[in-house]
């Protein structure tokens, strides 16, 4: 995700008004899901989200009503997305939003796609099948090659793509994301010791979320039978982000142009991480890559969420995104680990997500306090994540 600087001055983020305007044309979706079903028709009830939490214990984990995380993600999609245009609103009330602008900016809707993949990869439905396949081919059509100034952006969108080909077995996916890698890995370079740019027009960061969704998206497809390069591109962008930005159980967000690291501590930071090293763990399961990945978690949980708590309120903008990837990213471990020592954790924080979700049922920044106006896209798909992230 992009550090956007205006943000920094009052939410420890940086908020960037992001060139590209991501344009969707999403098919009618049916509110649940089953046996397969043209996206027109209703489904039956689709089958239910999974996920873990921190150190095991015999208490009962809080549970969700059933259907929960769809429900919130067809509110969200219902919210966001205006049919007639294609586009997807930034805020809730489709007033301006980040950046003066009404519409989302183009990596915003990434996150709401990879909420659609986690309700196919619960369901199996053909309503949530073709609603990936809408979204995917309206950005084909209106943004060629997915491909905008910020290379972390142009990694979500791979990310997703490798997501959607395990998931569908589609080789467009594949073939498209490992084109849109290519044009990622053009933004590496020597300096600083190698590394991803954050952006094509000013080379002034290399930071961790550009790098880690990066690695990800390229050990994915690699597992999956990509490029013969994806094995190469996420062993080495894993061994310079591991090497660079993190010192022990701490990450730094980035390093300057300059050499001079900033160490703000984000959630998203860690999430990226951490699902960065457990894909390469999937794809080299004797290297040392879950180590790094349970490591860094473990340190994650202490550092944002003492005693198994409520992950912090990161703020509006780009930061709405935060919590979600590093709850997504702990139920990742839990599903290679096998210990659901996260389980707790994930639970408590999809209930509280669910139980503060506003009148309009979408979740806002704030997991602990009901948002009382308009609820921003990045937020409310957080919030999705959340949930389809509960055990």
């Amino acid at each position: 995700m992009s550090r956007r600087s205006a943000l920094l001055a009052t939410l420890l983020v940086a908020v960037v008004a992001l060139a590209g305007l991501a344009v969707f044309a999403i098919p009618p979706r049916s509110a649940a899901s089953g046996p397969l079903a043209p996206p027109s028709q209703p489904s039956t009830a689709r089958a239910g989200s999974p996920t873990p939490d921190p150190t095991p214990s015999p208490t009962p984990l809080l549970t969700l009503p059933a259907g929960a995380a769809h429900e919130a993600l067809d509110v969200a999609v219902a919210a966001f997305w205006d049919r007639p245009s294609g586009t997807f609103w930034a805020r809730s009330d489709h007033q301006l939003g980040p950046g003066r602008n009404t519409q989302a900016f183009f990596w915003w809707p990434a996150h709401l796609w990879l909420d659609a993949l986690d309700a196919l990869a619960a369901s199996h439905s053909q309503a949530d099948r073709d609603l990936v396949a809408g979204m995917y081919d309206a950005v084909d059509a209106h943004v060629p090659g997915f491909v905008n100034r910020y290379y972390d952006d142009m990694a979500w969108w791979a990310l997703g793509m490798a997501r959607a080909y395990e998931l569908t077995g589609d080789r467009r996916y594949l073939v498209h994301g490992d084109q849109l890698l290519t044009a990622i890995w053009r933004g590496w370079d020597g300096a600083l010791g190698g590394g991803l740019w954050w952006r094509k027009t000013a080379r002034d960061e290399k930071n961790m979320v550009t790098n880690a969704t990066a690695v990800e998206a390229a050990a994915l497809f690699a597992r999956l039978g990509g490029a013969g390069i994806d094995r190469t591109r996420a062993e080495q962008g894993f061994a310079w982000l591991d090497g660079t930005l993190r010192h022990g159980d701490t990450l730094d967000d980035k390093v300057l142009a300059s050499g001079r690291p900033v160490g703000w501590q984000l959630t998203y930071d860690y999430g990226a991480y951490i699902a960065a090293a457990v894909e390469l763990s999937r794809l080299e399961p004797a290297g040392p890559y879950l180590e790094r990945a349970t490591s860094l978690a473990a340190a994650a949980a202490a550092r944002f969420a003492p005693g198994g708590g409520v992950l912090p309120n990161e703020g509006v903008g780009d930061a709405g995104a935060f919590k979600g990837i590093l709850v997504r990213a702990l139920a990742l471990v839990d599903s290679v680990t096998g210990d659901g020592r996260y389980a707790a954790l994930r639970a408590v924080n999809a209930k509280a997500a669910w139980d503060h979700r506003g009148a309009a049922g979408l979740i806002g920044p704030d997991w602990q306090t009901a948002p009382s106006g308009a609820v921003e896209l990045l937020a409310a798909a957080s919030g999705v994540a959340a949930l389809y992230a509960a055990p």
